[in-house]
């Protein structure tokens, strides 16, 4: 089995390309950032790729594309370390003030900017 990446001309389409890559894409990302997440990760960051207009000059798209899957995944640990803080905090008050939070109200509707 191969592992060489195909060449692509600019004129490949942008599914061509997913297509060519997505099964070691996706392989990469579990290592990233684990097997429920990786397809996920994958699908925003060929997603915004494709949409760059950077894309349609890139000559190394396979590396392009594993590199847009590793900026994606630490948005991903970002977001989830960011999002499991704020759960962190809600639980702690929570368990001292003995008080449940409302669901109805919108914590970052409250939040100054």
């Amino acid at each position: 089995m191969s592992t060489a990446a195909p060449s692509f001309r600019p004129g490949h389409t942008c599914a061509e390309v997913y297509q060519s890559h997505a099964a070691e894409l996706i392989r990469y990302a579990t290592v990233l950032v684990g097997p429920d997440d990786a397809a996920d990760v994958v699908t925003d960051a060929v997603l915004n790729v494709f949409a760059s207009p950077k894309w349609r000059y890139v000559k190394s798209r396979r590396a392009y594309l594993f590199r847009a899957v590793l900026n994606q995944s630490q948005t991903f640990h970002r977001s989830t370390s960011r999002r499991q803080r704020r759960e962190n905090i809600v639980t702690l008050r929570t368990t001292l003030t003995g008080l449940t939070p409302d669901p109805s109200i919108d914590a970052r509707a409250l939040q100054s900017p």
